[in-house]
């Protein structure tokens, strides 16, 4: 039998089709199913000869990606995005933000972190990954942690390629530290800090903290086992 593939309305120029819509111009190529609400494995806009590969409603007011057949981005009805991947290797990336600029010391990627302060909107805190040096064909990065305050956005944290690490702060005051560690188990856990430095076959590293059930603060060796022994205690 005959089946319309195409239905226009003449008042308003719309066009309804019965099946699946394929445009090609120039080099991008697609296809459109009206037929479904579209899948992650088929997704309602496609490409041309690979059609597991493009947008689909995931809900509703729910936008989802997907390649391979498999959603890999779905932003919802509130803004909020989740990146979905298989990989669970440690050392790569889910997510990259680089720079397209010449090689040069402090040229990276930054992630900034905001909202409405109520004049307008500003980055309240950025992460930004960069080259360390102007060398070329020298990969060592920095990452560095930046805040917004009174006068600007001020870097206030940087972990360098060796492993270094230096805070940066303004100002003084009992109320504000330079650095806290809080441990907010119950009494008689410690709040310390670790430095893992073994120096020999008994002694691995050395320890201070502060003992919330005894209220000292404790400097001294850790074993094997991590018990440590006070050399000094106040």
């Amino acid at each position: 039998g005959v089946v319309d593939a195409i239905t226009l309305e003449p008042t308003t120029g719309d066009a309804t089709f019965s099946g699946q819509v394929s445009v090609f111009p120039k080099q991008i190529i697609g296809s459109y199913n009206s037929g479904t609400a579209g899948t992650a494995a088929l997704p309602s806009y496609a490409f041309y000869a690979n059609e597991d590969m493009g947008m689909y409603p995931v809900g509703t007011d729910t936008l989802g990606f997907s390649t391979a057949g498999t959603n890999k981005l779905t932003i919802s009805s509130t803004g909020t995005a989740a990146f979905a991947s298989p990989n669970t290797t440690a050392n790569v990336a889910m997510v990259t933000i680089r720079s397209t600029d010449s090689q040069g010391a402090n040229v990276g990627g930054t992630l900034g972190l905001g909202g409405s302060y109520g004049a307008g909107l500003v980055n309240y805190a950025l992460i930004r990954g960069a080259k360390e040096n102007s060398t070329n064909n020298n990969s060592n990065g920095y990452m560095s942690f930046t805040v917004h305050s009174a006068a600007g956005e001020v870097e206030r944290m940087r972990i360098r390629s060796t492993g270094g690490a230096t805070l940066t702060k303004t100002g003084s005051g009992v109320n504000d530290p330079n650095l806290s560690i809080i441990n907010s188990d119950a009494a008689g856990h410690e709040a310390s800090i670790y430095f893992n430095t073994q120096h020999s076959a008994t002694d691995y590293g050395w320890k201070c903290g502060m003992n919330i059930a005894t209220t000292t603060f404790a400097i001294g060796t850790i074993n094997s086992s991590g018990i440590m022994s006070d050399k000094l205690a106040i």
